[in-house]
């Protein structure tokens, strides 16, 4: 008579105490191995087998490790999101939440109610600091209000104004007329300019239309334009064909005035 051999019965993944076992139950349950989800999911075997055994330290820090569980259920076929909560409860377990969220007992009301000789101190601290108030505020100093001068009625001198008329004005205390620039340039568009010596950089740089720029007057003086049809130069008022085609870089300024 041959011996009847039973095998053990698979643990039902509701029975599981922890993530990892739900999920190693899920998995053996639909006849799936190891090899077969990392192979799906793309992750290493040894993080399959670390959530299964809730080895939480195996896995990568946060949110890695937390995608690994996710993608897992996920492939189970299982609420993916209710996984991930336990996971979180299992690998970061909120002790201080927790405790902030205990019921309040009549024994923990009693600890939080105050005691009558905290009443009475506190009453008695609000009475001293009155007091100190009142005594500071009756001795505070006063100020003192200065007297204001009574303006005395004076009565205004009947004088005649006398306006000067503008022709009236002398010659001396008219306003002086700017000397003109010899040299003035004039921009009927963009351009760039440049003015310099042989010591100093006086202009460079990219203008727009309606710029206008007095050249310092001195020997040496050198002009660079860049859209030559777009530069004016006058020379003592007079426009000059000072720039022209072949002749619009390091223009010797010394060569069309007449010193």
């Amino acid at each position: 008579m041959e011996k009847q051999t039973s095998t053990p019965k698979t643990k039902a993944p509701e029975d599981a105490a922890t993530v990892g076992m739900y999920l190693r139950y899920s998995r053996l349950n639909q006849k799936k191995t190891i090899d077969q989800a990392a192979k799906a999911l793309c992750i290493r075997k040894i993080y399959i087998k670390a959530i299964e055994e809730s080895n939480f330290k195996e896995l990568p820090p946060v949110p890695y490790g937390m995608g690994f569980v996710r993608s897992y259920a996920k492939y189970l076929g299982l609420n993916a999101e209710r996984i991930v909560q336990c996971y979180k409860n299992e690998a970061f377990p909120k002790k201080v939440a927790e405790k902030s969220l205990a019921p309040l007992t009549p024994a923990r009301l009693a600890k939080l109610k105050p005691s009558r000789k905290q009443i009475l101190f506190g009453l008695a601290a609000a009475l001293l600091l009155c007091f100190i108030w009142l005594w500071a505020s009756d001795n505070k100093p006063q100020p003192v209000l200065e007297e204001e001068p009574v303006a005395q009625d004076i009565l205004p001198l009947e004088e005649e104004v006398v306006v000067e008329s503008p022709a009236e004005i002398p010659a001396e205390q008219a306003i002086p007329e700017q000397p003109q620039p010899r040299v003035l340039i004039k921009l009927k568009g963009e351009s760039w300019l440049e003015v310099r010596d042989k010591h100093k950089v006086y202009l460079t740089g990219t203008y727009p239309e309606g710029f206008e720029f007095a050249v310092p007057e001195g020997e040496g003086m050198r002009l660079s334009v860049g859209k030559r049809l777009n530069v004016e130069v006058y020379i003592d008022g007079v426009l000059t064909p000072v720039v022209r085609a072949g002749r619009q870089v390091n223009i010797l300024l010394d060569n069309f005035l007449n010193h």
